[in-house]
């Protein structure tokens, strides 16, 4: 046994042997000790209550401390004041549940990593709507601010911040909302920022709820643009149907024209340079040849034949133009032919030129209508240089 003036200056390691031989005093002689205040502890509990004052712990004021021993145990003391001015301490073994407790941290902080890695963002409310926990993605992806994500925020608080903000669209931010946004176990919201966001939430046992957030946006661009491809294709092969369809009307078009060029080349034969009707039949064999050069032209395009390029002399082919474009033209617009260079050549389709001469008059004409007007076509030399020429 320790000396009563030993009581002060023990640890608590001496302590605890000290309870333990009281304890078995106490059964075997059913003798009492007397503490430092001259209050005796009842028979029997020597083993639960012990007055003592441990060195280095204040347990002056009541209530409860904690202490874990040296051998990793701990102990908790709940004070008690008595009537008489003593006290009664009361020292439980809580090993076990410390142990539990640091066993439920662990498993607590492991789950909120396992949150805080995922690429949604999670919410958990209780049965009242109560925010419990969240990862770090449930306010990046709704771009919600700090105070929203504090534990105990109900629900409404944050739907009514969003509807003010227009994420979604007609509903209004009244105390309807929670009711209204999850009426449906699936959502999509359109940010004011843009940002496409899915909200997915399910019930559980206890009544509350768990809401999941998922920034969907470059999923529903790569769907954009995907379904561009499609319609891109789809267009491809309306093309190439149009191609095959143009090309057999072409090849029977050229039929007929073989016919008509037949028959001006046996008229101009017949007839005199001098006789009224050699020009018009003239205009008309230009014009035949012109009108198959353009089918050969689909008849290529219909079977992807490249553009046939080589050495022409622009000047004849804009004079051959500017004569066909002058016949199609009303007496209301004067048409002008200016030169300014002398036999210029170039590699290029000629089709292919007389083609954009005679669109640009027609377009010339509709846009003069019916007015008086003049329609100008020249021609020069440019030099082209620098970007412009890769253009």
């Amino acid at each position: 046994m320790f000396p009563p003036q030993a009581w002060k200056r023990a640890t608590p390691q001496d302590f605890f042997r000290a309870s333990n031989i009281l304890s078995t005093e106490r059964q075997q002689k059913g003798s009492s000790l007397s503490n430092g205040g001259g209050r005796t502890p009842a028979r029997g509990r020597a083993n639960r209550r012990i007055y003592f004052s441990f060195r280095g712990f204040d347990f002056e004021a009541e209530g409860d401390h904690t202490i874990e021993m040296s051998d990793g145990r701990w102990i908790r003391v709940t004070r008690y004041a008595t009537a008489d001015g003593g006290c009664v301490s009361v020292h439980s073994d809580i090993t076990e549940l410390k142990k539990r407790e640091t066993e439920l941290a662990a498993k607590s902080a492991q789950l909120q990593a396992t949150l805080d890695n995922i690429s949604q963002g999670v919410g958990v409310f209780d049965a009242e709507y109560r925010l419990v926990t969240r990862n770090d993605r449930f306010l990046a992806i709704l771009e919600l601010p700090e105070e929203l994500g504090q534990t105990g925020q109900d629900l409404d608080g944050i739907l009514m911040f969003q509807a003010r903000r227009g994420d979604f669209g007609d509903i209004e931010p009244d105390g309807r909302i929670a009711a209204e946004v999850l009426a449906e176990p699936r959502l999509e919201l359109r940010l004011s920022t843009g940002r496409i966001v899915e909200l997915e939430w399910g019930s559980m046992p206890d009544g509350g709820i768990v809401v999941t957030f998922a920034d969907i946006t470059e999923r529903r661009l790569a769907e954009e643009q995907r379904q561009a491809l499609m319609d891109g294709m789809h267009q491809s092969q309306k093309m190439q149907a149009i191609g095959t369809l143009a090309g057999g009307i072409a090849h029977d078009f050229n039929n007929v024209l073989a016919s008509i060029l037949g028959n001006a080349e046996l008229a101009l034969y017949d007839l005199d340079e001098n006789h009224p009707a050699h020009q018009a039949v003239q205009q008309i064999a230009t014009a035949g040849n012109h009108a198959a050069n353009v089918v050969r032209q689909i008849l290529a395009f219909s079977r992807h034949h490249p553009d046939e390029a080589k050495p022409v002399r622009v000047d004849d082919i804009v004079q051959e133009s500017v004569t066909l474009l002058r016949a199609t033209l009303p007496a209301t617009i004067e048409l002008v032919e200016r030169r300014y260079c002398d036999h210029p050549v170039i590699v290029g389709d000629a089709t292919q030129i007389n083609q954009v001469i005679m669109n640009l008059g027609v377009n010339a004409c509709h846009a003069i209508g019916e007015r008086t007007g003049r329609i100008t076509v020249e021609l020069e030399n440019v030099e082209i240089k620098g970007d412009f020429a890769h253009g």
